[in-house]
């Protein structure tokens, strides 16, 4: 199995460094950048599962790195690092970039740190499995309802949107399914 890797942008040299102490025991591969340009040839060339990436740097704007990230590589799960946190950078940041987290700086390198990357990482292997679903919302539905296998189709919040027949044991249409019940599940983006 391939490991897992995260991408690292930030045109400050101690930030990188500290983010390598912090990260030198993990088994996910990390790899480090101090340019935005970089970063994307490294994401055109290889599957990369996580980016955590400065917003105000000399080469580009973060929003801009963000953009092209989410258009080259949508799978990538992206973290702002940032010791600007002003809200409207930040709500952009968000909107444009469809952000995972924003991590204001100055930071302690910390176990919260570590945690919180290591959550993108969890978020980004939950995407691969999810497969591509190209289905109308009606359409999925249709296909979930006949199914004769137990198939729970939820919606964004994890309400159900659709049970097959079988799978009615499972849950009622309307109620949260948690990730600790039984059969496969479709979640609908």
């Amino acid at each position: 199995m391939e490991r897992s890797k995260v991408l690292f942008v930030d045109d400050e040299l101690p930030v990188l460094d500290s983010l390598k102490r912090l990260l030198r025991n993990e088994s996910f591969e990390q790899i480090f950048t101090t340019s935005p340009e970089e970063a994307l040839t490294i994401l055109a060339d290889r599957n990369i599962d996580v980016l955590v990436s400065d917003l105000l740097m000399a080469d580009m704007n973060g929003l801009v790195l963000l953009e092209k990230v989410k258009e080259i590589s949508p799978r990538t799960v992206r973290i702002v690092l940032s010791g600007h946190a002003q809200i409207p950078m930040i709500l952009s940041a968000i909107n444009r970039g469809e952000v995972f987290r924003f991590i204001t700086k100055p930071w302690r390198v910390n176990q919260e740190a570590k945690d919180l990357i290591l959550q993108a990482l969890e978020y980004a292997e939950l995407l691969k499995h999810r497969g591509n679903f190209c289905f109308e919302e009606k359409d999925a539905v249709n296909l979930v309802e006949s199914a004769d296998t137990p198939v729970v189709l939820c919606g964004p919040s994890g309400s159900v949107l659709a049970a097959s027949p079988s799978s009615r044991h499972i849950g009622n249409n309307g109620k949260k399914i948690h990730e600790n019940g039984t059969g496969p599940f479709l979640i609908w983006e």
